[in-house]
Parts: structure tokens; sequence; C-alpha cells
């Protein structure tokens, strides 16, 4: 294997990187955690590091990041990034069903991939 070449993309002020995704595009999102330990996600621009209003647990090709907030209530809900907009996933499915605490994946086609409050994964698919 032919040696590639690497960037150094640095960080944000007092917080170290403890992981980030890629999409096809070179958008990155990562999220880092400070010197007592909370996290906070940033989106990788041309001029730098952005703070995103979630913590980011997938990114696709169309720039869509999906992950978790905690809400006003303190409890942790799936959220959806897209177009600078954040959505709570649970107001786009049926309310009797299980609270969905994050969502750790989105899919080019728009299928999420997100953890119940009782521990189960479940697949989101658009209409």
């Amino acid at each position: 294997m032919a040696q590639g070449h690497m960037n150094d993309l640095g960080t944000v002020s007092g917080e170290s990187f403890v992981n980030a995704i890629i999409n096809d595009h070179g958008e990155i999102v990562g999220t880092a955690v400070n010197s007592v330990g909370a996290a906070t996600s940033f989106i990788r621009g041309a001029t730098g590091f952005k703070k995103l209003p979630l913590i980011a647990g997938g990114l696709n090709n169309g720039g869509v990041i999906v992950g978790s907030n905690v809400v006003a209530n303190g409890s942790s809900h799936a959220f959806l990034y897209i177009g600078g907009q954040s959505i709570d996933l649970n107001d786009l499915v049926d309310p009797s069903l299980t609270l969905l605490t994050t969502a750790t994946g989105v899919s080019n086609n728009g299928k999420i991939v997100a953890k119940g409050l009782n521990g189960h994964l479940y697949v989101l698919t658009p209409r």
C-alpha cells in the first residue's frame, strides 16, 4: 500500500475529539469532550469547527446529521439535524411507541437507526 497524505484538522479550544464521521463529500462531524467530560459535537467547515445543537451519531452524503440531545425534562431524545434545524425524532413517530433516545446512523436514502428507551434498535423510514 502506498503512503498517503495526512492533514491535521486541529481541535477546538480545551477539548479533545473522541470520535468523528466523514461522508463521501469530505464533510466531517466529530464529538469532543472537555476536561470534565462534557461532550459537544462539531461540524468541520471551510472556516473551522462549528458547534452543533446535538451530540452527533451519524452523517450521510446529503449532510443530514442524527444523534441525541437532552430536552427540557432532562431526558435524552433522538434528533435529526437538517438544513440548520433540529427535529426531535419522537415528534415524527407514533407517540404510543417507545421513546427514541439516540439516533446512531442515517443512510443516504434517509433511513435512520435509533435506539429506544427499551433497549431495542429501530429503523425509521421516511415517506
